[in-house]
């Protein structure tokens, strides 16, 4: 019976929203059961994900956990939550934080990317290890070059970016990313525009 309770959750996230109720679901059934503080340990790392991951309203988590698993959260609860996540959290992205500053360069970019209550406005900015996989973003940011100065902080490392002019500005090394380069003289190779010698020379 406790089998196909966690059965019919996995069908449900199959019909409903993979990302997330997959997630719950495959540990419910790893568990082989469904028992009542299982969910309620759950529920922060449901709501953690929902939110911060697939962007969704804590209206939207309320019903989730209410239609799916009978708890009822309020949203100052779902607050409380994320506010306690992300102080448990503090001490990794301090060490991530760490690692990328020590490291010998820092990838640095920026793109829209919409979240429910920006501090500032509607873009994420993103600094990467070249060294290893650590990543650290800022959310609900503008384009201005003074998100390029926090996110560089104390760190000595060469940033490497595109030639947007917020990096540009930073009183650091700085390496233009060699992908950005070949994809502009790939643009002026193929362009209609240029002839002669100069074609050639970026054909090259």
């Amino acid at each position: 019976e406790e089998m196909e309770q966690s059965m019919r959750i996995t069908e449900q996230a199959l019909a409903e929203i993979p990302a997330l109720w997959i997630l719950i679901s495959l540990a419910l059934a790893a568990g082989g059961g469904f028992p009542q503080w299982r969910v309620v340990a759950w529920r922060g790392v449901v709501a953690t994900y929902a939110v911060t991951i697939l962007g969704q309203s804590h209206e939207k988590v309320r019903s989730w956990l209410h239609d799916v698993f009978g708890l009822d959260v309020s949203h100052g609860e779902i607050t409380a939550i994320l506010d306690d996540q992300r102080r448990r959290l503090l001490p990794r992205e301090q060490e991530i934080e760490e690692r990328i500053r020590d490291g010998p360069a820092a990838h640095y970019d920026e793109t829209i990317y919409p979240v429910q209550h920006g501090e500032q406005g509607n873009y994420a900015w993103a600094k990467s290890a070249s060294n290893g996989p650590e990543t650290v973003f800022l959310l609900g940011r503008t384009r201005g070059k003074g998100n390029a100065t926090d996110l560089l902080g104390d760190s000595k490392a060469v940033v490497v970016s595109d030639d947007y002019g917020a990096y540009r500005n930073l009183e650091q090394a700085h390496q233009l990313c060699c992908a950005h380069i070949l994809r502009k003289l790939r643009d002026l190779a193929e362009s209609h525009e240029l002839a002669g010698a100069v074609h050639d020379h970026c054909r090259a």
